[in-house]
């Protein structure tokens, strides 16, 4: 008997919804758009290139900018060597250096806030260093690397622990600062 009262409770749930919904439905009004005039674009004039104007230095400069991202790699706790997979990420940036010889970057080096900010200045030192490192040893120029150790990242990471910090601040960032002149 219970069943059967359950039964009937959930067909007439679904009768009642039903009906709502044909009532919605059919209270609808359709109404007619009117057409939109359709409007031609505005012509503009592009001038051509001047072949004897050189312009290769602002064109190069802003697509360098917008077009080369560079990784980030990150660092085991109160360590600067690299693992596989950031030695991975930086011989990516490498094949990017080595394909747009016009540009120079910027290595800045963090650490999360665990110890002294002094111990913490000299590791993210090294931590520059060895990327630069890595970079002169395969191919990219030294005098289109500068390099520095910041210290401590300066945002505090919230997700670390008293004895591993945070992962996400020790970090070796590779910026792209301008174009060599060529």
């Amino acid at each position: 008997m219970k069943r059967i009262l359950n039964y009937f409770l959930v067909i007439s749930m679904l009768l009642a919804g039903m009906s709502v919904q044909l009532a919605c439905s059919s209270s609808k009004k359709v109404t007619k758009q009117k057409p939109q005039p359709v409007t031609q674009p505005k012509k503009t004039e592009t001038k051509p290139p001047n072949p004897f104007k050189n312009d290769t230095t602002k064109t190069t400069h802003k697509t360098v900018k917008k077009n080369i991202k560079l990784s980030t790699v990150h660092f085991a706790f109160n360590k600067s060597n690299l693992s596989d997979h950031a030695a991975q990420l930086l011989a990516n940036n490498v094949e990017l250096l080595r394909k747009n010889p016009q540009i120079n970057v910027r290595i800045d080096a963090y650490t999360d806030h665990i110890g002294s900010d002094q111990y913490n200045l000299r590791l993210s030192e090294r931590r520059a260093r060895t990327v630069k490192n890595f970079y002169e040893n395969n191919g990219i120029s030294s005098e289109r690397i500068t390099a520095r150790g910041l210290g401590k990242a300066p945002v505090p990471c919230y997700m670390n622990t008293p004895e591993k910090g945070c992962r996400k601040n020790r970090r070796a960032e590779t910026h792209v600062v301008k174009p060599n002149p060529s």
